[in-house]
Parts: structure tokens; C-alpha cells; sequence
């Protein structure tokens, strides 16, 4: 088993050049960024050194020195252990009142920009806005926003906000809210509109709490999820459908979770064997389902499996898999899904074409964190690099969130009922472009983690993965490379093209003494000698498409590794009750339980039509070869 110690360089010198960064005082430490955080117009990054920078619009108290923003990152503070920023919009306007003797006060716009700032000694300041009394300064102090920091509470481990309300958990699992209590949110029946002005506890037993417009929501230490307040598109897991009911208790929604997220007027948990569910409002198709399908859900869907945290952004949702892949969800009208700004996608159901599809796509691989905000998303990679996609809400006095100094885009003119109008749109910064040319930030500190073991030269297969063994002997045998550097992707789907090309590896790669007719291939393809091979065996039809890019499902793949081995005649009954005697492929499946390939996927289920990664499919060699 090797190890390998990543370089903890620092490519300070290109951003320094860029004009991203003025190099910090502790360069020669060599520190890493430790945290991100997507805001509503607006970033930042906390050091391994407690450094907290900041970039983007801060209209309403600026970066800590009445300035309204800036293009580039600034340092503000220091001694920071995390950072938090409302990552949803606010989209309605509302009438506040004083919850004290001084009568109702009533406000026409809606908060702006607030952070909760968590010190390394655990004290918690908050900065910004104070319209709604969310900074914690008490009712006597003036609804104003601050231009410095403000002390709060100590003993904070985690703090979150959603511009007009804080929440913080304390050492002792103690969790307090302070602010506007809109859609009486927080549990003690005050009713929408009244203000709180100091921290009040709501419930105890906390590790992990998240803000979203309208309720919160808590993690407790024994895995289960809290929540309150409106129950708008059903998103306190409740099936009333779009009864914004408000519930003025913690009430617990789920058991044995491990992440928690929330968004707009939707939420997400994962549970303890990875499986990543949501529930409430399926805008722009957050929850991975077809809008026309599913408006909304009460009722907790599963979405992806594998998945070791999750977070959430205005209209979308951001998952981390346990191979350390990254993907996404939701709104991609800025590009903040990084998967690039004009993607193509026909539904299959329906015959519509989208301009992104509504499954969960893989953005990037060996990432560490990730956080979205409302139009932008950022995340953190284990190289120590920083990476983000989407654009800015609009230009200001500063305000690029990707820190792209005066780039902001393009500027774009349409007309409307006879009236020309101009905007920006800066959503070409997306995922699949970035870095030094691109991004920001990249390269900027050394790696987030010091030491990476790599099984088989890759540092994203598990070194307690049950694949690990099949990925060390694909490599030996020459069948895979990986899909680039140290990457193996062993989440990713498998190809068609990919496991007859794996097939034909593992077979010893032999000549073909014809050329078999396939549509759909042609030299030079990776896979053109696999598959012609393929057809000459009889593993594959020849003189038809092969379809190389569609996916490789399980009953694919067994019937092709079948073919290869002979095509024995075997009749047993395996018990699974989703695999019809009349199949093609029955006798394949019967075949990979008797040689040991494959079990199923449960003792009655083998899930034919389930799609392959790529660590299954090595799986499935390894046991048919090795």
C-alpha cells in the first residue's frame, strides 16, 4: 500500500500576479482554506490560520470598513474558526413589529446582507443588518447596520442565519434564535412579525443547525431531524400539501441522520447508510424530479445513494458522495450548477427540451466541502485549491462573488413591450472552466488535507471500499487507467463502450480477424476494436447500434460478461421476483449468482434496469476473472 504526502506548496505567486490576493502575513506557514461560504451576493473563505476573507456586494454594512463591497478578496479578521451567510432570497416583503413598549414599527424592503462569525474560542459575533434586531443588540440599540463586528454569546460550535434571523448551538448542545420571528418559526407561539432581540433557547441536545426563509432546522446528537415554521410545499415533511400550516414546536421529522440542509422552502437529510432524501417545494426541479411530476412533497423521496453531506443554496442542492465526487441539483440560471450554461437535455418522458436536466450531475472529483448560495456555488477540493461557478445578481460598488476582479460578464440588451433594457449575465463562469483562467483562489494555500493514501494511484477509491481489491487488479491488468490523474470515479455511471472495452481488456485485448458492421462506432474510438471483437464473440449483436454512450445497466452487464464466458445453459431458481423467466437476460443473471459475480440487490431483488458505476463493473470483472 503506498502513501503519498501531498506537496503543501504555495501557488501564491499566480494569484498575487492575477491580482486576487494580497499574500497573508502567514504565507510561510503555509495554510489551507478550512471553509467556503456561498452568501446571497457575496463569498468567503476562513484559513487553517483563522484568517476570514470576504468578496462580493455587502450593500448594507460593507466588508468591515463602510465599503460596499469588493471585486476581489479582502482579509477582514482574524482568530475565525467558521463562517455563516444566508444562502437563500428573500422574496417577500413583510410588516415587522417591536416585541416591546415602543408599538409596531413597519418595514417596506427586506433585510440585507448578515453573517454569524464563530471565533476559535468559541465567542460569536454577528455582522450587518440589524432591521429585524437579527445582530442580537437588544431592543435598545438602533435599527442599524454595524460596520464592525458585534459580541453576542460564547460557547458556539455552529451558527447559521437567513438574513433577518440567527440561530446558534452551544458547547452543551444548547440551541438559541434571535430576530424576526416570521411564520412563528421558532417555537414558542409568539406568531409571525415578533421580534426577539437576544438569543432565546428552543431546544436542546444539538450538534448542527441550518436557516432557510421561512423554518429552521436542527440535527440532533442522536441522528434525529427537527424542524418549524411554515408548512409551505410541505417542507416540515408534513403531506398537507401547500398548506403553509405553522407549527409553533420542534417537531421531529426524521431519525438516524447524519447532514442536514435546507433551502428554499424545500429540505434534505442524509441518513446513516448514505441515502440522500428531500422533501417540500421541487422548484426548478431541486428534489431531482420533473416539475410536471412533482410540484411538491410532504413526504421525505429518496434521491442518491453513497452521499456523506449535503448542502443547499437558494433553488438548489449540493451533495458530496463517500468516493469524495461532487454533484448537483436544481436552478442552473446563472450557471451555478457547474455544469456549464447551455446544456442541452431532452426529456425522455415528455419530449421537452430543458436547458438542464433534473437527475443529479456529477460537477468535480476529490472535493472536500461545498456550499451554495443563490446564484453561485463554491467548493473546496482536497488539493487545497478553491473552485466556483454561477454569477452575480447584478453590478454594483464591487460585488464579484468569483472574485474575478472588474470581469463581470456580459452585457446583455433585449426589449420588451417596445422597451430596451440591459443586465448582466456572468453565468458562463461555470464549473467546467474554472481554475487560474476561469476561477479564483486556485492554488491559492496548500491542501486541506496533509496526507492522501492512494489505492492503486487513486485518491478517490476507499481504501475500505469492497471494490478496492477489483480496482488494484484492473490497473495490474491494464483493463483501466481511470478517468484521469489520481481519479478512478468509481461512483460514476459505466458506459456501454466502456465495459466491452473492459470485456475485451480483460480477455487479453485479442486481434479481431474481421471487421463486424456497427452503425454507430468508427476507428479511432476507444472502444472500436472492443466492440468489433464483441460482435465477431457473439457478446454483442452485430449489425446494429451499439449505443456506446448510453449507460450499462446490471442486466447488461451480466449478460455480456455471460456471452463472453460461453452462454451455458443453466435453469435455478434465484428468487428474485423483478427478473421474468421470459427476459433475455434470465439465464445471465442465473449464471452471475451461481459463479459468485453478483448476489443481487437484495435476497428477492436484482434490479435489472439499475445503472452500473464503474466500481461495480470492475467488481463484476474482477469475480469473473481474477
Amino acid at each position: 500500500m503506498r502513501k503519498r504526502t501531498r506537496g503543501v506548496s504555495l501557488l501564491l505567486a499566480a494569484a498575487v500576479v492575477a491580482g486576487l490576493l494580497t499574500v497573508p502575513a502567514s504565507a510561510a506557514g503555509k495554510p489551507y482554506i478550512r471553509q467556503v461560504e456561498a452568501g446571497k451576493w457575496n463569498s468567503w473563505a476562513v484559513t487553517s490560520t483563522g484568517d476570514l476573507y470576504g468578496w462580493g456586494k455587502c450593500i448594507t454594512a460593507g466588508l468591515f470598513n463602510g465599503k460596499t463591497g469588493s471585486d476581489v478578496p479582502v482579509k477582514l479578521m482574524s482568530g475565525v474558526k467558521s463562517v455563516s451567510a444566508s444562502s437563500v432570497e428573500l422574496q417577500v416583503t413583510f410588516e415587522v413589529r417591536k416585541y416591546d413598549d415602543y408599538g409596531d414599527i413597519s418595514y417596506g424592503a427586506e433585510p440585507g446582507t448578515v453573517l454569524t462569525i464563530v471565533k476559535e474560542n468559541g465567542d460569536l459575533y454577528t455582522w450587518g443588518d440589524n432591521i429585524c434586531y437579527q445582530l442580537g443588540k437588544g431592543y435598545y440599540e438602533a435599527e442599524q447596520a454595524t460596520y464592525e463586528p458585534y459580541f453576542v454569546m460564547s460557547d458556539v460550535v455552529k451558527a447559521a442565519t437567513n438574513d433577518h434571523a440567527c440561530a446558534a448551538v452551544t458547547e452543551d448542545g444548547d440551541l438559541y434564535f434571535w430576530g424576526h420571528n416570521i411564520a412563528r418559526r421558532y417555537g414558542n407561539g409568539s406568531g409571525g412579525g415578533t421580534l426577539y432581540a437576544t438569543p432565546t433557547l428552543i431546544l436542546s441536545d444539538v450538534k448542527d443547525v441550518e436557516m432557510s426563509e421561512e423554518n429552521v432546522m436542527a440535527l440532533k446528537n442522536d441522528g434525529s431531524v427537527w424542524m418549524m415554521g411554515t408548512n409551505l410545499f410541505g417542507v416540515l415533511a408534513r403531506d398537507e400539501g401547500q398548506d403553509a400550516k405553522l407549527v409553533d414546536e420542534m417537531t421531529k421529522v426524521m431519525d438516524g441522520c447524519t447532514d442536514i440542509a435546507t433551502g428554499n422552502r424545500f429540505a434534505m437529510a442524509v441518513k446513516n447508510d448514505g441515502t440522500l432524501y428531500g422533501w417540500g417545494y421541487n422548484a426548478f426541479t431541486a428534489l431531482g424530479v420533473r416539475f410536471d411530476d412533482m410540484e411538491y412533497t410532504g413526504t421525505p423521496i429518496a434521491i442518491a445513494t453513497n452521499v456523506k453531506s449535503v448542502d443547499a443554496g437558494n433553488h438548489n442542492a449540493y451533495f458530496i458522495k463517500n468516493d469524495n465526487s461532487l454533484w448537483s441539483l436544481g436552478s442552473n440560471i446563472r450557471g451555478e450548477r457547474g455544469i456549464g450554461n447551455d446544456v442541452g437535455y431532452e426529456d425522455p418522458e415528455g419530449g421537452v427540451s430543458y436547458a438542464y436536466p433534473n437527475y443529479p450531475t456529477q460537477v468535480a472529483t476529490d472535493v472536500h466541502s461545498v456550499s451554495g448560495g443563490v446564484n453561485h456555488m463554491l467548493y473546496l477540493k482536497n488539493d487545497g485549491t478553491m473552485w466556483g461557478c454561477g454569477g452575480p445578481e447584478g453590478a454594483g460598488e464591487g460585488g464579484s462573488i468569483l472574485g474575478r476582479g472588474d470581469v463581470w460578464g456580459e452585457t446583455v440588451s433585449f426589449v420588451d413591450d417596445g422597451q430596451t433594457f440591459t443586465s448582466f449575465s456572468a453565468y458562463q463562469w461555470h464549473a467546467t472552466q474554472c481554475g487560474l483562467s476561469y476561477g479564483f483562489f486556485a492554488g491559492m494555500f496548500g491542501p486541506v488535507q496533509e496526507e492522501v493514501e492512494l489505492v492503486a494511484g487513486f485518491s478517490d477509491v476507499a481504501a475500505n471500499g469492497y471494490y478496492r481489491d477489483a480496482v488494484e487488479w484492473a490497473v495490474d491488468r491494464g483493463i483501466t487507467s481511470g478517468t484521469g490523474g489520481t481519479t478512478f470515479s468509481p461512483e460514476r455511471d459505466c458506459t456501454r463502450g466502456e465495459i466491452i472495452t473492459f470485456l475485451w481488456r480483460a480477455s487479453g485485448s485479442p486481434q479481431t480477424s474481421t471487421i463486424a458492421i456497427i452503425e454507430d462506432i468508427a476507428p479511432g474510438q476507444f472502444y472500436f476494436d472492443a466492440v468489433t471483437w464483441a460482435a465477431e464473440q457473439g457478446i454483442i449483436e452485430d449489425g446494429v447500434n451499439f449505443r456506446p454512450n448510453d449507460p450499462c445497466t446490471r442486466a447488461m452487464a451480466v449478460e455480456f460478461l455471460w456471452r463472453a464466458a460461453g452462454a451455458q445453459a443453466i435453469s435455478m431458481d434465484t428468487g428474485f421476483t423483478d427478473v421474468p423467466a421470459s427476459a433475455s437476460y434470465s439465464t445471465a443473471v442465473e449464471w452471475a449468482v451461481i459463479e459468485g459475480i453478483t448476489s443481487g440487490t437484495s435476497a428477492t431483488t436484482f434490479s435489472p434496469d439499475t445503472v452500473c458505476t464503474r466500481a461495480q463493473i470492475v467488481t463484476f470483472l474482477y469475480r469473473a476473472f481474477a
